[in-house]
Formats: structure tokens, sequence, C-alpha cells
């Protein structure tokens, strides 16, 4: 918040600032809670393989979300790991995610992207 404050363009008109807290359910998303058939089976449905590094992203995709800048890391990623993967879990534009992937050479096998709500 205050970093914002900071930004040349708004010195000297400060804009309000709220915080929107965001938490994790850590029962809900306890690893040791998590059934492995279950999970073989979400990983048959995503073309996720046993052995593949999975990298995920969950929430909305707009300029704020630095989506650019999150596929470049990708590009970076996907060099020194090359059995990776990107997740998408977005209720967004997943064509504009396509796009931006493609843009940078990444293919749309490494792309993965789901609904959800």
């Amino acid at each position: 918040m205050h970093e914002i404050h900071r930004w040349k363009h708004i010195t000297n008109n400060p804009v309000i600032i709220k915080v929107i807290p965001c938490c994790v359910d850590t029962e809900l998303f306890n690893p040791s809670k998590i059934n492995y058939e279950h999970q073989q089976i979400l990983r048959e449905k995503l073309g996720i393989e046993k052995n593949d590094f999975v990298l995920s992203y969950l929430g909305s995709i707009g300029t704020w979300y630095m989506l650019d800048e999150m596929l470049d890391f990708f590009a970076l990623l996907k060099n020194k790991i090359s059995n990776a993967k990107f997740l998408f879990i977005t209720y967004d534009e997943h064509e504009k995610i396509i796009k931006a992937a493609t843009k940078k050479n990444i293919t749309k096998s490494d792309i993965i992207i789901r609904y959800a709500n």
C-alpha cells in the first residue's frame, strides 16, 4: 500500500487503497488429505504425467495480474525444466492466455486451462 503511494503519477493526488485480505483453508488444502487415486484420475484428465513439473495460477486474468510476465517466467522455467506445464485455473478469457502464450513461443501443449468459479 505504501509502495503505491510512492508512484510519481499519484504522489500529489494519493488514491484511497483498501486491502482485501486473502486466506486459504489449510484443512481443505491439506496435502495429507489428498486421495492418491483421485489425484491420478485428475492428472490423467488434465494430461499431466507423473513426473511433470506443474506451475499453477489460480485466479483472474487481467491487466493487473501480469499475464505476460507470468508467461515470460514460464518460458525461462521451460528452458530449465523441459517437462514443465503451466496450469491456469481461471474463469477468465482462455483464448487470451493461449494467444499471449503463442506470442512467447510457448506451445499449446504446455498450457492447461480449466474453468473454476
